[in-house]
Parts: C-alpha cells; structure tokens; sequence
C-alpha cells in the first residue's frame, strides 16, 4: 500500500486502504488515509464519503471524523470552510492530542491550506516517533510544502533519523492476529528482536496502546500515513 503511493499508484492502493477500514472501522485515521488517497486520485466525492466509513467510539474519534469530512467538504464547496477551520481550531485547543492525532489535524490544516498551523502540528507529531518521518522525500503527502523552508529544515531532521527494524511477514502475522481481538486484545507494544515494534510492510501501521481524548485507554493502530515502509 505505502509503496504503491509513494510510486503514484494511487488506484492500486485503494484496496488495501479500503480492506484496512474493515479491519479497523473505530479508528479515524483510516479514514485518513483513504480520503488521502481519494485526494490524490482528484476523486473529492469520494475523499469525502471516506468518514462515513469509520464509526468511532469516543467524542474525540467522533469531532475528528466530523471535521475531516468537513474540510474535505470545503474543497467542493469553499463557503464551508471557515466552519472546517472552526472545527480544526477547537480541536487544536485540546491539550491532549497524541501523535495519531496530531498528524491527522495536520491532514485536516494542509487541506485548508494552512500550512504553518499545519508544519507546527506536524513536528509536534512527529518528535514522539521521529523514525515515522523519515519519508518526507517520497512522501506525496508533503508536496505542497516542498520547497519551503521549515519543512525542507524538518526534512533534513528527521531524515537522519534510523529506520525502525522491520520484520516482514513476521511483522504482517502479529498485525493480523492483534487486530481482531479488539481493543482489550492487543498489547501495549509488540516488540522483537532489539526491542522494535512489529511492522506491517504493507501498510507501516503497529499495533499499541494510547489514550483517547476520554482518557480510556484503549488499544489502536498506530498512525496510518503513505510512507516508505522501513528497511
């Protein structure tokens, strides 16, 4: 999935994207993805029926459906979007936003086209997980901030990051067995070998345990994003 996004093979991607949300229906960030996904394919409909696939089961996963779906909206009707950056901003004001969703925020200011609020959101998520940022090159994600210079300058930074270790289908098997058991199933990392967490090569997602905005804590799958997966 990553690597057929990275090579611009957007429409190859779509199935995987599309089995990940049956396998992960409560969590928002798969609903990310595909939307991204359906972005790049300029199918904005579609980016926007993506939300309607994920039915979370906390407030927070909820107001982030609400307002992804919301700033997709925006692209096909410009009158929404100050109520999308309405949305964004309240949730901004939260204090308890992790990784996962500081990304997914930073999906939601790059679509409104606020690109500092959404470079600061990004470094913030990316500074808990820096080997998760490695991608940025490749990454089509970030082509509308290429060539600026904080990104290029954060570019730089978390390229020299090392890649987590990857254990290929080892890493695919435990995904597979950790995501139907649910949220009480998972453990609060699976690690291997030096201690890296299992990788699914496909679709660079792990399986751990936060917190949500309710602070349950629950287990979910790690940020989904179209990266290089680790080597």
């Amino acid at each position: 999935m990553t690597t057929y996004v990275n090579l611009g093979e957007y429409q190859n991607a779509l199935p995987p994207l599309l089995a990940l949300i049956k396998l992960a229906p409560r969590s928002p960030t798969t609903a990310f993805g595909l939307a991204q996904d359906y972005a790049l394919l300029h199918r904005d409909q579609d980016a926007v029926k993506a939300f309607d696939l994920v039915h979370p089961d906390t407030a927070l996963g909820r107001q982030f459906v609400a307002t992804g779906k919301l700033a997709y909206q925006s692209v096909l009707d410009p009158k929404l979007r100050p109520q999308a950056l309405a949305a964004a901003d309240a949730l901004r004001q939260r204090s308890d936003l992790g990784p996962d969703s500081l990304y997914n925020l930073f999906m939601v200011y790059l679509v409104l086209d606020k690109k500092d609020v959404a470079l600061n959101l990004l470094d913030r998520s990316c500074e808990p997980e820096p080997f998760s940022c490695s991608d940025f090159a490749v990454n089509p994600t970030y082509i509308p901030l290429r060539g600026n210079p904080r990104f290029e300058a954060m570019a730089k930074k978390y390229a020299a990051t090392p890649p987590i270790a990857n254990f290929g289908t080892l890493g695919s098997l435990a995904l597979s067995f950790l995501l139907p058991l649910g949220e009480d199933g998972a453990k609060r990392r699976m690690r291997a070998g030096f201690g890296a967490p299992f990788v699914d090569t496909r679709t660079n997602m792990r399986p751990c345990r936060t917190l949500d905005g309710s602070g349950v804590q629950h287990a979910k799958l790690a940020r989904w994003k179209p990266s290089r997966s680790p080597t």
